[in-house]
């Protein structure tokens, strides 16, 4: 709570609303089994209205009320407790999100993948009382690895976790399925809230969207809006759903790429960043040619020269492999 403590105020209404009188908070050493998704229950315990620039509306207030989120921690997260991993936050259009197309990816490369409950489609109040109260908790339960934050969600859950990058600190990039950032009549930002875009640190935006889908004409508006911001857009042949596999891991893979090799990467970072090469070392190796394959070696290839790998003989021949594949 002190961290959002710079970034919130109070109304000054204690008022807390949701489940029965006996909801208890989940306590903070309650176990994670590894390779399991574990309930949480959280709270927000004062309505609150977002600070500036969001403070022209009050619509940007965020309920009191009791939460929750479920969290994915990967295998090894108990045995390793120095070790951090990145994260993903999901929320679905429905509510309850599940670990949908991140499941293998979690699993194989170890992330911790936080998924909203209550926040779906309907009153913003709700969205970002269980936004705030998830995050609060998350960043204090969780070995979240500081710059290694992401968020995503399909339709109305990409517009609701477009906001959690911006009201929340740390978050390093946002992969959009299926719609842009959430709207507002603020002239002069082509429709969209981003009046609270991170401004240090890498922060990129990924989109993954069908050829079909209705929201392709809003794309030109979201570049526009965006900026400066890095961003890129994959499609697929299908309507207004979520992305399917291939294209959330190029998004994965392009928000790291952005991620790591756009910054100076201090220490606390390399130990991921070494798993995460030795990840797409592997994967790349053993894939089909197509698709985007080229570029994501070439990613892979970026990653190993920002780690200086020459005195590490066997990641060294990861990458006189992968450049023999470009050559092929």
């Amino acid at each position: 709570m002190a961290v959002l403590s710079l970034l919130f105020f109070s109304m000054g209404v204690a008022v807390r609303v949701g489940l029965a009188d006996d909801w208890v908070p989940t306590p903070p050493d309650a176990p994670l089994p590894d390779d399991a998704v574990t309930v949480i229950r959280c709270a927000w315990p004062e309505t609150t209205k977002l600070a500036a620039p969001y403070t022209f509306s009050e619509d940007f207030t965020a309920a009191a009320g009791n939460y929750s989120y479920k969290v994915y921690v990967p295998a090894g997260y108990s045995t390793h407790p120095d070790w951090k991993y990145p994260a993903f936050f999901v929320m679905s259009p429905n509510g309850n999100a599940d670990l949908g197309t991140l499941k293998d990816r979690a699993r194989e490369e170890g992330w911790v993948i936080v998924l909203l409950v209550e926040a779906k489609n309907g009153a913003w109040g709700t969205i970002y009382g269980d936004m705030l109260a998830a995050h609060a908790d998350a960043v204090q339960r969780l070995r979240i690895q500081e710059g290694l934050k992401f968020a995503t969600g399909f339709s109305g859950g990409a517009r609701g976790t477009s906001m959690l990058t911006q009201i929340c600190p740390g978050f390093a990039g946002e992969l959009l399925q299926g719609a842009g950032f959430a709207f507002n009549d603020v002239k002069g930002h082509a429709g969209f809230n981003v009046l609270a875009l991170p401004k240090t640190g890498p922060y990129s935006v990924f989109l993954g969207m069908g050829t079909r889908d209705e929201n392709q004409k809003e794309v030109a508006n979201l570049q526009r809006a965006l900026g400066s911001v890095p961003f890129r857009m994959e499609t697929f042949e299908g309507g207004h759903q979520w992305s399917p596999l291939e294209i959330v891991r190029d998004g994965v893979d392009w928000l790291l790429d952005q991620t790591l090799t756009g910054r100076e990467m201090g220490d606390e970072m390399r130990p991921f960043a070494l798993r995460h090469f030795d990840y797409l070392a592997g994967h790349l190796e053993a894939e089909a040619d197509g698709g985007n394959k080229t570029e994501r070696i070439k990613e892979a290839i970026r990653l190993a020269d920002k780690l200086g790998l020459d005195g590490d003989e066997a990641r060294a021949a990861k990458v006189a492999a992968l450049k023999a594949l470009l050559d092929k």
